[in-house]
C-alpha cells in the first residue's frame, strides 16, 4: 500500500484551491455554503493524492474527514472470520467519509480502497464537529446528505434481507 503523503493545506493561493472549491459547490454536502464559510473550512483540509489500489489506513476515518476531490473510493466491510466482503459506498468527488465517526466518535470497521487515483482532502474531524457546531448553514447542508447516505444503506440493507441472491445479482 502506499504511504499517505502529507499534503498542502487548501488555501486561496494554493494552486488546487479552486479546483477543490468547485467540486465541493457542486456536492451535496457542501453545496450550501458562502464563498466565505467554504474558505473558512477549506482552511483546515489538506490535500492527499493516493494511487489506484491504495489501501488508506482504517484508523484515519478516526482522525480525518475526507473529501474526494478526483476519482472514487470505495468503502468495505469484511468479515474477519469468513473473508466475505461487503461495498457500502463507492464516492466520487464531492462526497466524504467517515461520517459515521463524525457523528459518534468511535472508529468505524471500514476499509476505504482506492478505485482510481485519488485526489481528496481532509481535515482533523475535531475541527470538522467544532465547525458543525457552530456553522448552521454547514449543519443544514450535513443532514441532507446524512439523510442521502442513510437511504443508500436501508436500500443496500433491504435488498439483502428481501431479495434473493439470484435477483440481486440479476
Amino acid at each position: 500500500p502506499d504511504k499517505i503523503p502529507r499534503g498542502a493545506t487548501v488555501k486561496p493561493e494554493s494552486p488546487f484551491y479552486n479546483h477543490c472549491r468547485n467540486v465541493l459547490k457542486h456536492s451535496v454536502l457542501f453545496a450550501g455554503l458562502s464563498d466565505e464559510a467554504l474558505q473558512k473550512l477549506l482552511f483546515f483540509y489538506r490535500r492527499e493524492t493516493w494511487s489506484k489500489g491504495s489501501l488508506i489506513p482504517v484508523n484515519l476515518a478516526a482522525e480525518r474527514l475526507t473529501a474526494v476531490i478526483v476519482g472514487r473510493l470505495e468503502l468495505t466491510r469484511t468479515n474477519p472470520e469468513t473473508g466475505r466482503q461487503l461495498t457500502l459506498f463507492t464516492l466520487g468527488p464531492g462526497d466524504a467519509y467517515d461520517v459515521i465517526s463524525l457523528l459518534d466518535h468511535k472508529e468505524h470497521e471500514i476499509q476505504p480502497v482506492a478505485l482510481e487515483p485519488l485526489e481528496v482532502i481532509s481535515a482533523p474531524i475535531d475541527k470538522v464537529r467544532h465547525w458543525i457546531e457552530t456553522t448552521p448553514e454547514f449543519s443544514r447542508a450535513f443532514l441532507p446528505y446524512l439523510g442521502e447516505k442513510i437511504r443508500l444503506l436501508e436500500s443496500l440493507s433491504s435488498d439483502l434481507a428481501l431479495s434473493e441472491t439470484v435477483a440481486r445479482l440479476a
